[in-house]
């Protein structure tokens, strides 16, 4: 049976990018889910974690290549914006990249890490 894997968003940069490497440097599978389709460690797919679809599409095929045993849900979005001047259309953008995308993703894994044996 291939190796578990664990998934993490945000894989390219930053504070994803350091999670991703220590995961690989600890002898884990790592598959980065990223907007580029890049990651600093392991395998990586293209998803843009604001969009549903390529969620459920990213964790499909990352699990038609074996078990998923686990997700780090880092990416985010920051972006400096004065509360009156924020347009809804912007700020509904950010939740959905730091909010909803949490949400989702853990969703659409869930039954996935249930048979890699998580409760």
């Amino acid at each position: 049976m291939p190796e578990a894997q664990i998934l993490v968003t945000g894989a390219n940069r930053g504070i994803g990018a350091a999670i991703a490497t220590e995961l690989a440097a600890a002898g884990l599978a790592v598959v980065g889910l990223t907007r580029t389709g890049t990651s600093a460690a392991g395998a990586a797919i293209a998803c843009d974690v604001s969009d549903e679809d390529a969620i459920a599409r990213a964790i499909g095929a990352v699990a038609e290549q074996g078990p998923i045993a686990g997700l780090v849900n880092n990416a985010g979005l920051y972006e400096a914006h004065l509360s009156a001047e924020l347009a809804a259309a912007d700020f509904e953008r950010i939740m959905r990249i730091n909010a909803t995308s949490v949400v989702t993703a853990a969703r659409h894994v869930y039954p996935h890490l249930k048979r890699a044996g998580g409760d």
